[in-house]
């Protein structure tokens, strides 16, 4: 059975051991959002390449829903930024090289 004693200790130790844990989220959060931005924009480059091969039948059986719905909207958020940065070229090229790729 549990004292009041240690539950009395124990809380203090919760409580710190809670507010170490929400302040190292947002870092943690931050780590993971880059590490997938950094990814996708290297699979971007590759798929700007004049020499890229086309996306095999494989390559979409092996991305499960939630990958190539997590990709789509990293899509509209890299078309967004591009045309906000007056990229429309840019934009238009990797729009239409992703339509290629997704429809293959």
């Amino acid at each position: 059975m549990i004292s009041l004693l240690t539950l009395k200790v124990n809380i203090p130790l919760l409580e710190r051991e809670w507010t170490r844990r929400a302040q190292r989220f947002p870092v943690l959060l931050e780590e993971n959002i880059i590490t997938y931005v950094k990814n996708e924009l290297k699979k971007i480059q590759k798929l700007l390449s004049p020499d890229y091969p086309e996306c095999s039948e494989s390559q979409r059986e092996d991305e499960d829903e939630e990958q190539r719905r997590s990709r789509e909207a990293f899509l509209k958020i890299t078309l967004h930024f591009l045309r906000r940065m007056k990229q429309d070229e840019l934009a238009d090229c990797l729009q239409r090289s992703k339509r290629i790729s997704l429809n293959n």
